[in-house]
């Protein structure tokens, strides 16, 4: 237990063992090694620190307060039996999240990330004019991006990409988030990249998905390719939509990239990484081409 600390100015856990294995789980991080965990809710002070792997070293309780129904209880063993509350306490649970206190307990999603799918995710995302190519112009309240013939009148920026026919969006991202984008005309290139990448050059420093600061599906009519520090990966499924929807665990180190048509996501490719700092989503547009960050709704199919 006191392998996890919490962090008195964003009241986040933190572990701070060797393995350096954490993940996220709403509001709770889990150190998959020594199996500790901390609720911190910010609904009630009635939650405490419980760590059960002396037991088996599959189990994983976080209190079920009476106070509030913001704590959840997880077990994952199957090979012995000191779990029993966990049957007592899911029925609590299930007769709880639907209150007020549980729904502030969520992360992002609010109540939606109870339900299946990656949608309860997404996130609202806005183009940020400051980092905007001159031939490229912005519409639809800053969510749409469309190529053009002649150089925009975009004020001098240090953001702005001065060669590279690319936009970023305003948020970094961590956690995890998911968006759509809807392209027209003949191809975008969709990714993410830190900050830090450069906005000057016209080879790989500036290029999302051409550096090590980047990861990126290019979509064209007849094939998608995904890149990252300039290598490529042809991924051999029919572009038959123009949706691609993308799905960042920040804290598990995946990206991953999926065809939207109808009701449901296609998988295309996932990178596995470790992420240092917040993503900021952008696109490269081509000729006579757009994309468009859509309105997502909380329900799809896997």
């Amino acid at each position: 237990v006191s392998l996890c600390v919490v962090c008195p100015v964003c009241v986040c856990v933190q572990c701070v063992c060797d393995c350096i294995q954490c993940v996220c789980v709403e509001r709770v991080w889990l150190c998959v090694s020594c199996v500790c965990i901390q609720c911190v809710s910010s609904v009630c002070g009635a939650c405490v620190v419980v760590c059960v792997s002396s037991v088996c070293g599959a189990c994983v309780v976080v209190c079920v307060s009476s106070v509030c129904g913001a704590c959840v209880v997880v077990c994952v063993s199957s090979v012995c039996g000191a779990c029993a509350v966990v049957v007592c306490a899911l029925v609590y649970l299930s007769m709880t999240v639907c209150s007020p206190a549980y729904r502030y307990s969520v992360e992002h999603g609010g109540e939606y990330t109870m339900k299946p799918g990656l949608r309860k995710y997404a996130c609202d995302l806005t183009l940020d004019p400051n980092t905007v190519n001159r031939l490229l112009s912005l519409s639809e309240e800053n969510r749409k991006v469309t190529r053009r013939t002649e150089e925009q009148p975009f004020p001098d920026h240090p953001d702005r990409f001065e060669n590279c026919r690319q936009v970023l969006c305003r948020e970094g991202l961590i956690g995890r988030c998911y968006w759509e984008v809807e392209r027209s005309g003949s191809g975008a290139v969709i990714g993410v990249t830190y900050k830090g990448i450069s906005r000057r050059g016209e080879c790989e420093d500036s290029l999302i998905g051409s550096n090590d600061k980047s990861w990126s599906l290019d979509c064209s009519d007849n094939s998608y390719t995904a890149w990252h520090n300039n290598n490529y990966t042809i991924i051999d499924v029919p572009s038959s939509s123009n949706r691609v929807g993308v799905y960042l665990d920040w804290p598990a180190g995946t990206l991953s990239f999926y065809r939207v048509s109808s009701d449901t996501l296609d998988h295309l490719i996932t990178f596995y990484t470790t992420f240092t700092e917040p993503l900021y989503p952008g696109f490269r547009v081509c000729y006579c081409s757009s994309a468009s960050l859509c309105q997502t709704q909380h329900d799809i199919s896997l």
